[in-house]
Formats: structure tokens, sequence, C-alpha cells
């Protein structure tokens, strides 16, 4: 071997690293790591969402009453609350594609919130033909408030789902997650408020998503930037 060789030799045994140093760093990267339980299949985390979406709107509704729900006739009540299950099982759809990367697009997150917004509307038209305007602001206000306060709790349960999952795109999920909560107010209203008026259905009840929705999309801008 010559003395180039051996130089070539010397050198290539100075960047070799440290077992010891190699071993301590490998120690401290493990540590922390604990075995985690997988993610149940999509299909039961929809279930198991819209599960959630409806045991919490009506327990929430209790501390409101029921006035709306014993107001109604048997089929006022068969389809109102379809219209308003059906849309919670297409947020919960919608919910787990944005938490659990990787799993199948199944709907559009716009066409959910635009369609149930469009179809509440339609469903509260045809079955509330009382479009009365007087004291609009007075009795509506209170309702959109109960219905904020409603989506707010229930949005804290949604945020819990969502640790148990990824989100990929904070913003989008936002959105998607903050109307959904505000469906659950909406379904909390359908309960407990007695004012069958499809104008105030559709604007002070509604407008419960519009408003969880922008606060769902300024919290996904927030975790972004974080």
């Amino acid at each position: 071997m010559n003395g180039n060789e051996l130089n070539q030799l010397d050198w290539d045994l100075k960047d070799q690293p440290d077992r010891q140093a190699v071993a301590t760093v490998s120690q401290r990267l493990t540590a922390s790591l604990r075995p985690v339980r997988a993610l149940p299949g999509d299909g039961r985390m929809i279930w198991l969402t819209w599960g959630a979406f409806v045991i919490l709107s009506v327990a929430l509704s209790t501390i409101w009453g029921h006035a709306g729900f014993e107001r109604l006739t048997g089929m006022e009540r068969a389809v109102y609350y379809a219209a308003l299950g059906t849309f919670g099982a297409l947020f919960a759809t919608a919910a787990v594609q944005e938490i659990v990367p990787g799993s199948r697009k199944r709907v559009g997150n716009w066409w959910v919130i635009g369609s149930c917004v469009v179809a509440l509307t339609v469903v509260a038209s045809l079955l509330f033909r009382r479009f009365r305007m007087e004291h609009f602001v007075q009795l509506g206000l209170p309702c959109l408030i109960t219905g904020t306060i409603a989506a707010g709790v229930i949005g804290c349960f949604i945020y819990i789902l969502t640790r148990h999952g990824y989100v990929v795109a904070p913003k989008a999920a936002g959105i998607v997650l903050g109307c959904f909560a505000g469906l659950a107010g909406v379904t909390v209203l359908a309960i407990a408020c007695p004012i069958h008026n499809a104008a105030h259905v559709a604007v002070w009840h509604l407008g419960t998503i519009l408003v969880a929705g922008v606060a769902g999309w300024t919290i996904g801008r927030w975790r972004e930037r974080v």
C-alpha cells in the first residue's frame, strides 16, 4: 500500500461517526416513541362521527328544551330531521376525508356545504310557509347566539376527533369541520326553537353554519401559520 492509499484510508477512518455518539442519538430519538392504535376504517369512522353528531346534538338540545320538536307534526318531523341527519352523514364523510390522510374521496367539500344550505332552505320553505318579518331581528339574534354556542361546544368534540387523525390541509379541514359543527347547532335549534317561520330558519338557524364555518377557517389558517 503506497502513501496516498494510506492517507486516504486515514481520512476515511476519521470520517466514520463515533459509535457511542450514534448510539446516544438513536436512544434519544427513539425514547419518546410509543405504539399507536391504528384508526378504524373509513366506513367505521364515518359512522362513529355521524353517531357522535346525532347524540351530541340531541343531548345538548335538552339545555334549551324541545319546544320546536313538540310543535312539529309527524310528517314535518320525518322530513326535517331526515334532511338534517342526511347532511350530518355527508359532513361526517367530508370530515373523515380531511382528518385521515389517503382516505377515499367520496364527496366534495364545497358541494356538501352548498347543497346543505340550499336543501335546508328549500325544506324550511316547504314545511314552514310563514314568512312574517315582525320582530325579525329581536327573535332571530337569540337563536343565532344559541346555535353558535351549541356549535362551539360540539366543535370542541370534533376538534378532539381530529387529534386522532392528521390534518393535511388545515384551512380546508377547518371550513368543513366548522360547518359540520354549525349543522349540529342548526339541529339543536330544530329541536329547541318553536318559531317555525321559513325566513327565520333560513337566516338565523342556517346562519349558524356560516358563523361556524368562518370560525373554522380562521382556526385552520392560524394552525397553518403556527
